[in-house]
């Protein structure tokens, strides 16, 4: 019993230091994605009050601004139109990250460079890895073709889904241990 309570002592002591944290890999979209994009992106949020700190690299785009988002589900094999529509449990139509209103998935964009490399280095208080409702955990991460518009281009079309374009790689987010 003393052996037991000395584990889960020690557990939440490491829970309380390092928060929760999950990851995943990127791939190219089977249906059109650019071979070649790939990339990993970790997620960690010390306590349920912090944001999330998203953090990585993702190889292989065209330069310029590239739509992020988080999905409403997992993918299925490399499909990435099986990840859904922008994760939205609030109903609000799309927007910029800074935006009061806003799908929870909307991340903005990234920046790939000549070299068609993007490094990502979010951190966002509307995601979370705690909160059952704002949870990204088992959602998917969708990399666009083209650069999210933050729902400011004026059509049905930017309040839905910024014009980010078709989606070129994607990948489920898993929870990962310390």
């Amino acid at each position: 019993m003393k052996t037991l309570a000395t584990l889960l002592a020690v557990a939440a002591t490491a829970l309380a230091q390092h928060g929760l944290h999950s990851t995943c890999e990127l791939a190219p979209d089977a249906e059109g994605g650019p071979d070649g994009v790939s990339g990993t992106l970790d997620f960690l949020q010390k306590t349920e009050r912090d944001p999330v700190h998203v953090t990585g690299a993702v190889y292989g785009l065209t330069p310029g601004k590239h739509g992020f988002h988080i999905h409403s589900a997992g993918v299925v094999g490399a499909d990435c139109s099986s990840a859904g529509g922008h994760f939205n449990p609030d109903g609000f139509d799309h927007g910029a990250p800074t935006s009061d209103f806003r799908h929870v998935g909307d991340l903005g964009n990234i920046d790939a460079d000549l070299n068609g490399t993007a490094v990502v280095d979010i951190m966002d208080t509307t995601i979370s890895l705690y909160d059952l409702e704002r949870n990204i955990t088992g959602r998917a991460v969708v990399v666009h073709a083209l650069e999210d518009d933050l729902g400011l281009g004026g059509d049905e079309g930017s309040l839905a889904t910024g014009n980010a374009g078709a989606r070129v790689a994607c990948c489920t987010i898993t929870e990962r241990g310390f």
